[in-house]
């Protein structure tokens, strides 16, 4: 039982942790050059 929470609690704080340094590093981005991350997304 201890396994198979594991198994699925991994992925998951894999994954929320992937999306915060996306986030973060979007965010560093955006606050270091605006211009670069305007002509990025769009």
């Amino acid at each position: 039982m201890i396994s198979v929470l594991l198994g699925l609690a991994l992925p998951v704080m894999g994954v929320s942790l992937a999306i915060f340094i996306v986030i973060d590093w979007l965010r560093w981005r955006a606050a270091s050059g605006v211009s670069l991350a305007e002509s990025s997304v769009k």
